[in-house]
């Protein structure tokens, strides 16, 4: 044995031939294309996992922004910032006092029935009259300022791509194309909508 702890059986190494290039080469060659296959099938599934990961990160965050602007858009659910008040708050009409004769001052005593029936159709007749003023500011209010319009503009403020608020407002059957020039007039709401 030598000082490697190879057995010497007597054997002259001088007088043995070397192993002849063409192999050496071949074992070299199929090592390195081996290998390399080795490394490019890894690599490949490692990449089609991170494009799956992708797919799924964007599908996750789209979902994030449209829930996002969905609780954006139910009053009371933002951080400690109080809701924004209605611009055109409702106002009720004044009473309507109706002067009747009476047959005596202590005899009668008011009921809240009677007065009820003459505020009801008060309240009927100016709702009509509101309804078209309310319209009015609504056509002459921008795109990126209309309620109907605000949670398209708030997903794309969070990042969402232009093309993705498109398609949100094809599903939710709105022209995509308004999106596209927000400081234009809101069109005026449908009547389907409204009922």
């Amino acid at each position: 044995m030598d000082e490697d702890g190879l057995p010497l059986s007597g054997v002259d190494l001088n007088k043995v031939p070397p192993i002849p290039q063409k192999h050496t080469v071949t074992f070299l060659n199929h090592y390195l294309s081996r290998s390399s296959q080795l490394l490019n099938g890894l690599s490949g599934a490692a990449e089609r996992k991170l494009e799956k990961v992708l797919t799924q990160l964007q599908q996750i965050e789209a979902g994030v922004c449209i829930l996002e602007a969905k609780l954006d858009s139910i009053p009371g659910m933002t951080d400690g910032i109080t809701p924004e008040p209605d611009p055109e708050p409702v106002k009720q009409p004044p009473p309507v006092v109706t002067t009747q004769p009476t047959k005596s001052t202590s005899d009668q005593e008011p009921t809240p029935s009677s007065p009820a029936p003459s505020q009801a159709p008060a309240a009927v007749e100016s709702a009509p009259l509101e309804e078209p003023g309310g319209a009015e500011s609504q056509a002459i209010q921008p795109i990126c300022k209309d309620p109907r319009f605000r949670m398209y503009f708030d997903m794309l403020k969070k990042g969402v791509p232009l093309p993705g608020v498109q398609q949100k407002m094809m599903l939710s059957g709105v022209d995509p194309e308004l999106i596209l020039n927000p400081n234009a007039p809101a069109p005026p709401p449908d009547p389907d909508d409204e009922e």
